[in-house]
Parts: C-alpha cells; sequence; structure tokens
C-alpha cells in the first residue's frame, strides 16, 4: 500500500511537471474594452501566444497593462488548457484638459487620452502634480473629484470648470456659479442646484454660494441705451439779398 501511495504521487508530481512543459499559451483574450485596442493590451501584458501557460505569473501581467494611463485596474486569469483572459476597466472621463487635446481626466485627476469621449466640459487652471505628469495636483483632484459627486442636473449645464483663482462653474448660458473654498462642496452645489429650480426662466448672471445658507444671485444686467444726439435741422439756403442800387438819373433838356 505505501508503495502504490509513492507511486501514485510520482505519477501526479510526473504529470504536474509535464503540464508545466506542455500546457502553452493558445490564446489571449481581453474583455472590458471601451477606447483600448485588445493588441495594444496584450503588448503591454507581456503575455505571447506559445509561453508555458503556468509559468506565466499573471499578478505581473496585471500591473503591466494597468501602467497604461486610460486602465484604471486589471487581472489576469488562466482558463486552461491555453487561454489567459486579461480584463480590465477603463477610467471615465469627466473633463477634458483643453479644447483642442483629447487629454482627459478622470475624477480622480488621472491624465490619459480619450479621442471618442462625448462632450465634456473644459477644466481650467489645472496643474500637474509634482511628482507625475500623470496626475493633477490636490486642488485640481478636490475640485474634480467633488465635481464627480454633484446632481446630474448641474453636471450636465456645466461647460467649464475653473480650478483657480477660486472654484467656479460656468453653466449653459453663461451662468457662472461661484463655489470659492474648497469646503463644503456637495452643500453648495446643492444650494445652486436649488437657486437655479427658483430662478427658471429668469435670467442670471452668476450664483454666489460661499456662503451655502445664503446664496447670492448676480440679476444679468441690461446695458441702458445711449440716447442718440439730436438730428441737426437741414440746411436752408439764405434768400437771395434784395438789388440796392440806386437807379441812375437822367436829365431832361
Amino acid at each position: 500500500m505505501r508503495r502504490l501511495s509513492l507511486l501514485l504521487i510520482l505519477v501526479t508530481v510526473g504529470g504536474v511537471v509535464a503540464a508545466a512543459y506542455a500546457l502553452r499559451v493558445t490564446e489571449v483574450r481581453v474583455t472590458g474594452l471601451r477606447t483600448l485596442s485588445a493588441a495594444d493590451v496584450i503588448r503591454t501584458s507581456g503575455v505571447e501566444v506559445g509561453q508555458r501557460i503556468l509559468w506565466i505569473r499573471l499578478s505581473a501581467a496585471a500591473r503591466h497593462v494597468e501602467t497604461i494611463p486610460a486602465v484604471q485596474s486589471a487581472t489576469a486569469t488562466r482558463s486552461l488548457p491555453g487561454t489567459v483572459v486579461i480584463e480590465i476597466t477603463e477610467r471615465t472621463p469627466v473633463a477634458k484638459l483643453g479644447s483642442s487635446t483629447d487629454l482627459m481626466s478622470d475624477a480622480g485627476g488621472h491624465i490619459f487620452e480619450d479621442p471618442s469621449a462625448p462632450r465634456l466640459p473644459e477644466l481650467d487652471g489645472w496643474r500637474t502634480s509634482s511628482g507625475s505628469r500623470r496626475l493633477l495636483d490636490g486642488s485640481s483632484r478636490t475640485v474634480l473629484e467633488a465635481f464627480g459627486r454633484f446632481p446630474d442636473a448641474l453636471r450636465r449645464r456645466t461647460q467649464r470648470i475653473v480650478v483657480r483663482p477660486s472654484f467656479s462653474l460656468e453653466l449653459a448660458g453663461r451662468v457662472e456659479v461661484r463655489f470659492g473654498r474648497l469646503t463644503d462642496l456637495d452643500t453648495k452645489a446643492a444650494a445652486a442646484l436649488a437657486v437655479l429650480a427658483a430662478q427658471r426662466g429668469k435670467p442670471v448672471a452668476y450664483i454666489d454660494v460661499q456662503a451655502p445658507t445664503v446664496p447670492v444671485v448676480g440679476p444679468v444686467v441690461t446695458p441702458t441705451p445711449t440716447p442718440s444726439p439730436a438730428a441737426a435741422p437741414p440746411p436752408t439756403l439764405a434768400p437771395a439779398p434784395a438789388n440796392t442800387r440806386t437807379p441812375r438819373r437822367t436829365s431832361s433838356h
């Protein structure tokens, strides 16, 4: 019995060793793609068809994929006998960094390219982190994280997000929402939305919610028309002077 058990162990170990050498990658499949190409993801992962599938370090392959700026997270798994599945989650853009570029940022301040992104508000006054050119600085991240939590009704109307010199939003119709300091931003956003609902149909220049309990509304100022100067009377011709020449006297003889 002891010899039989030993034989079974040897056969099992031998089978595993044989499989480690014999089983190879025949397919690499990528799921979760939105804008990236499968070829780019596979190339970055380092996984290639023909590699011994049991020798691949799946955690390392996933970390390589996560170096792609547009990838938020990645996992890699084996599906024996020969398939490696790489599942990715792409970043969701919330703002565009300028009007003439494909650079985007997600709510966490990560910078990446997304040429297929829908219309998004532009981010002004942003800076990159001192430690990475692919990450926005702290103030910019705070603004975008808060903006990602704002009510849909407010985010849909936003055309521009200004980080500096003071946080504000520019809405459709050129309405400015002034937030001021980067504190109580969710409360300030709710106050701004309430004011917009109350002012529906009325022209508004700005909404100041720096003190959210007492928001200030600036009405649109209609310029006073400048009176035009009175028209000058049309020129008139002066009357011709009368003939004042004294008639010549004639003498009679």
